[in-house]
């Protein structure tokens, strides 16, 4: 079960523009209802406290086994840039793309009610270096834009939600009452034993010229077959045609052995998340058995993903 870890604003000397309120008095309302929320949902949510350093939170969601960190934000313009509005999140990149994907998602479902400035990367900010895990700060509207102050105070049940909705589709998390995920598609590489000839579909997987090799020549996609052999070093040798199948000579070269994944394709709907949710692995897994995945949470109906299963 997933743990988040919400971390709303405690400026409370932040006034806003309207509302005879405060950044930190808001935060602390919308991160409620979003914990409100998400008692609907197969996740468990800790709300730091308000009194609490940003370094407190930090250790505390760490000493929790906290899975995402999310500090929640409004931004102020001030008179540099007066008239400033919309959302922007901000993230540390050195984090890896499972931080990327949060911030991604959170940024996507905020963009449906605030004008969308984009990502940030930053590795000075606190909230985006010192929590370990994937952590991101959400700067939501300006409080001292009256066009933004409102939207804030008028639509924070929505906002909560739209929260909600981000922390859904980056850590797979589903509603209590959810129909379970159909069961994934039968995978088209074996995930017992090969024989020669058995074919395998191969996406973006590394190529070495021995069972030795150190680094990869290149990589391959689409259909190959295993030439035989024995297994060597963990990897097997393959050929490109059928009819060079145990041809001396015929190698086309060497991948590491394929028993360790299934490869799985994408349908409608699906999400990296979910398929790690429904295959009991990671989204890590995934990505490190998918060096060609640049974007998590971009993936397209048909791509075909390994799916580690060791």
């Amino acid at each position: 079960m997933k743990k988040i870890y919400l971390s709303p604003s405690n400026q409370t000397g932040n006034k806003f523009v309207t509302g005879n309120t405060n950044e930190g008095t808001v935060w602390l309302d919308i991160a409620k209802r979003t914990a409100k929320i998400l008692e609907d949902y197969d996740c468990e949510v800790k709300v730091s406290k308000a009194s609490q350093t940003l370094a407190a939170r930090a250790a505390e969601a760490k000493a929790w086994g906290a899975d995402c960190y999310i500090a929640m934000h409004s931004n102020a313009a001030g008179t540099a840039n007066k008239g400033a509005r919309g959302v922007e999140v901000y993230y540390c990149p050195k984090k890896g793309p499972e931080t990327r994907l949060l911030a991604s998602s959170v940024l996507k479902e905020l963009s449906h009610l605030f004008k969308n400035r984009g990502l940030k990367q930053s590795d000075k900010l606190i909230d985006c270096y010192k929590p370990e895990m994937p952590s991101i700060i959400g700067e939501c509207g300006f409080h001292d834009n009256v066009e933004d102050a409102t939207l804030i105070l008028e639509n924070k049940d929505k906002i909560a939600q739209l929260y909600v909705n981000a922390l859904a589709n980056a850590l797979g998390i589903m509603r209590k009452d959810a129909p379970p995920l159909p069961k994934p598609s039968t995978p088209t590489t074996p995930t017992t034993t090969l024989t020669a000839g058995t074919e395998l579909e191969l996406k973006n997987e590394p190529l070495y010229l021995s069972a030795s090799s150190t680094v990869r020549s290149s990589t391959v996609t689409g259909k190959y077959f295993f030439w035989g052999g024995s297994v060597v070093n963990g990897r097997i040798r393959i050929t490109n045609a059928k009819s060079r199948v145990g041809v001396t000579g015929q190698v086309t070269g060497w991948i590491d052995h394929p028993v360790v994944v299934i490869v799985y394709k994408v349908k409608a709907g699906d999400t990296l998340n979910k398929i790690a949710n429904a295959y009991k692995t990671t989204l890590s897994a995934i990505l490190k058995a998918n060096p060609g995945i640049t974007n998590p949470d971009l993936i397209h109906v048909g791509d075909l993903i390994k799916i580690p299963v060791n």
